[in-house]
């Protein structure tokens, strides 16, 4: 599997938990084993970039569309269901396009969005926009020696060597 890239943002559609979900419910709602992804949701984010990569065997797969340095979506089969989706967008060089597509698809099938640092969000373009501009990618793209400074000075306070 892929490593994501400092400049990528990565974030994946989910099922909407429910109201006044615990966290231990939110948690397990991060991906699609207790229902399925639905069907309008899966075509249309398959259809937006090309299948440039397998991997896994039989009915444990993860496609990959687009290119991983850049943007991608992984689609995880287990037991040939779908139980994952992910979506890496390449904030050196956005595409508002496709972010648009990735945004109507999923509020089409009133699903939300988690990030990768397990934010919950809206399929909503204001909540999307407000969310990738906070993330690391974007504080990577907008200032990348200043980033990195600021992730060694965190890892030095925190007695890190890495």
């Amino acid at each position: 599997m892929a490593w994501m890239a400092v400049w990528q943002f990565t974030f994946k559609p989910i099922p909407r938990p429910a109201p006044g979900a615990s966290p231990e419910d939110l948690w397990a709602s991060f991906g699609w084993e207790k229902q399925p992804v639905p069907e309008s949701l899966l075509s249309r984010l398959r259809s937006l970039l090309p299948l440039k990569e397998t991997y896994g065997t039989g009915s444990d797969t993860t496609l990959v569309y687009g290119e991983q340095s850049q943007n991608d979506i992984h689609v995880d089969y287990e037991d040939g269901r779908v139980v994952e989706l992910r979506i890496r967008l390449d904030l050196r060089n956005p595409d508002v396009a496709l972010l648009q597509a990735i945004v109507e698809a999923t509020a089409a099938v009133d699903a939300v969005f988690v990030s990768s640092d397990e934010r919950v969000f809206e399929a909503e373009w204001n909540a999307v926009v407000t969310e990738l501009l906070a993330s690391r990618a974007a504080q990577f793209v907008e200032d990348p020696m200043g980033y990195l400074r600021r992730v060694a000075d965190s890892a030095s306070r925190h007695g890190s060597s890495n």
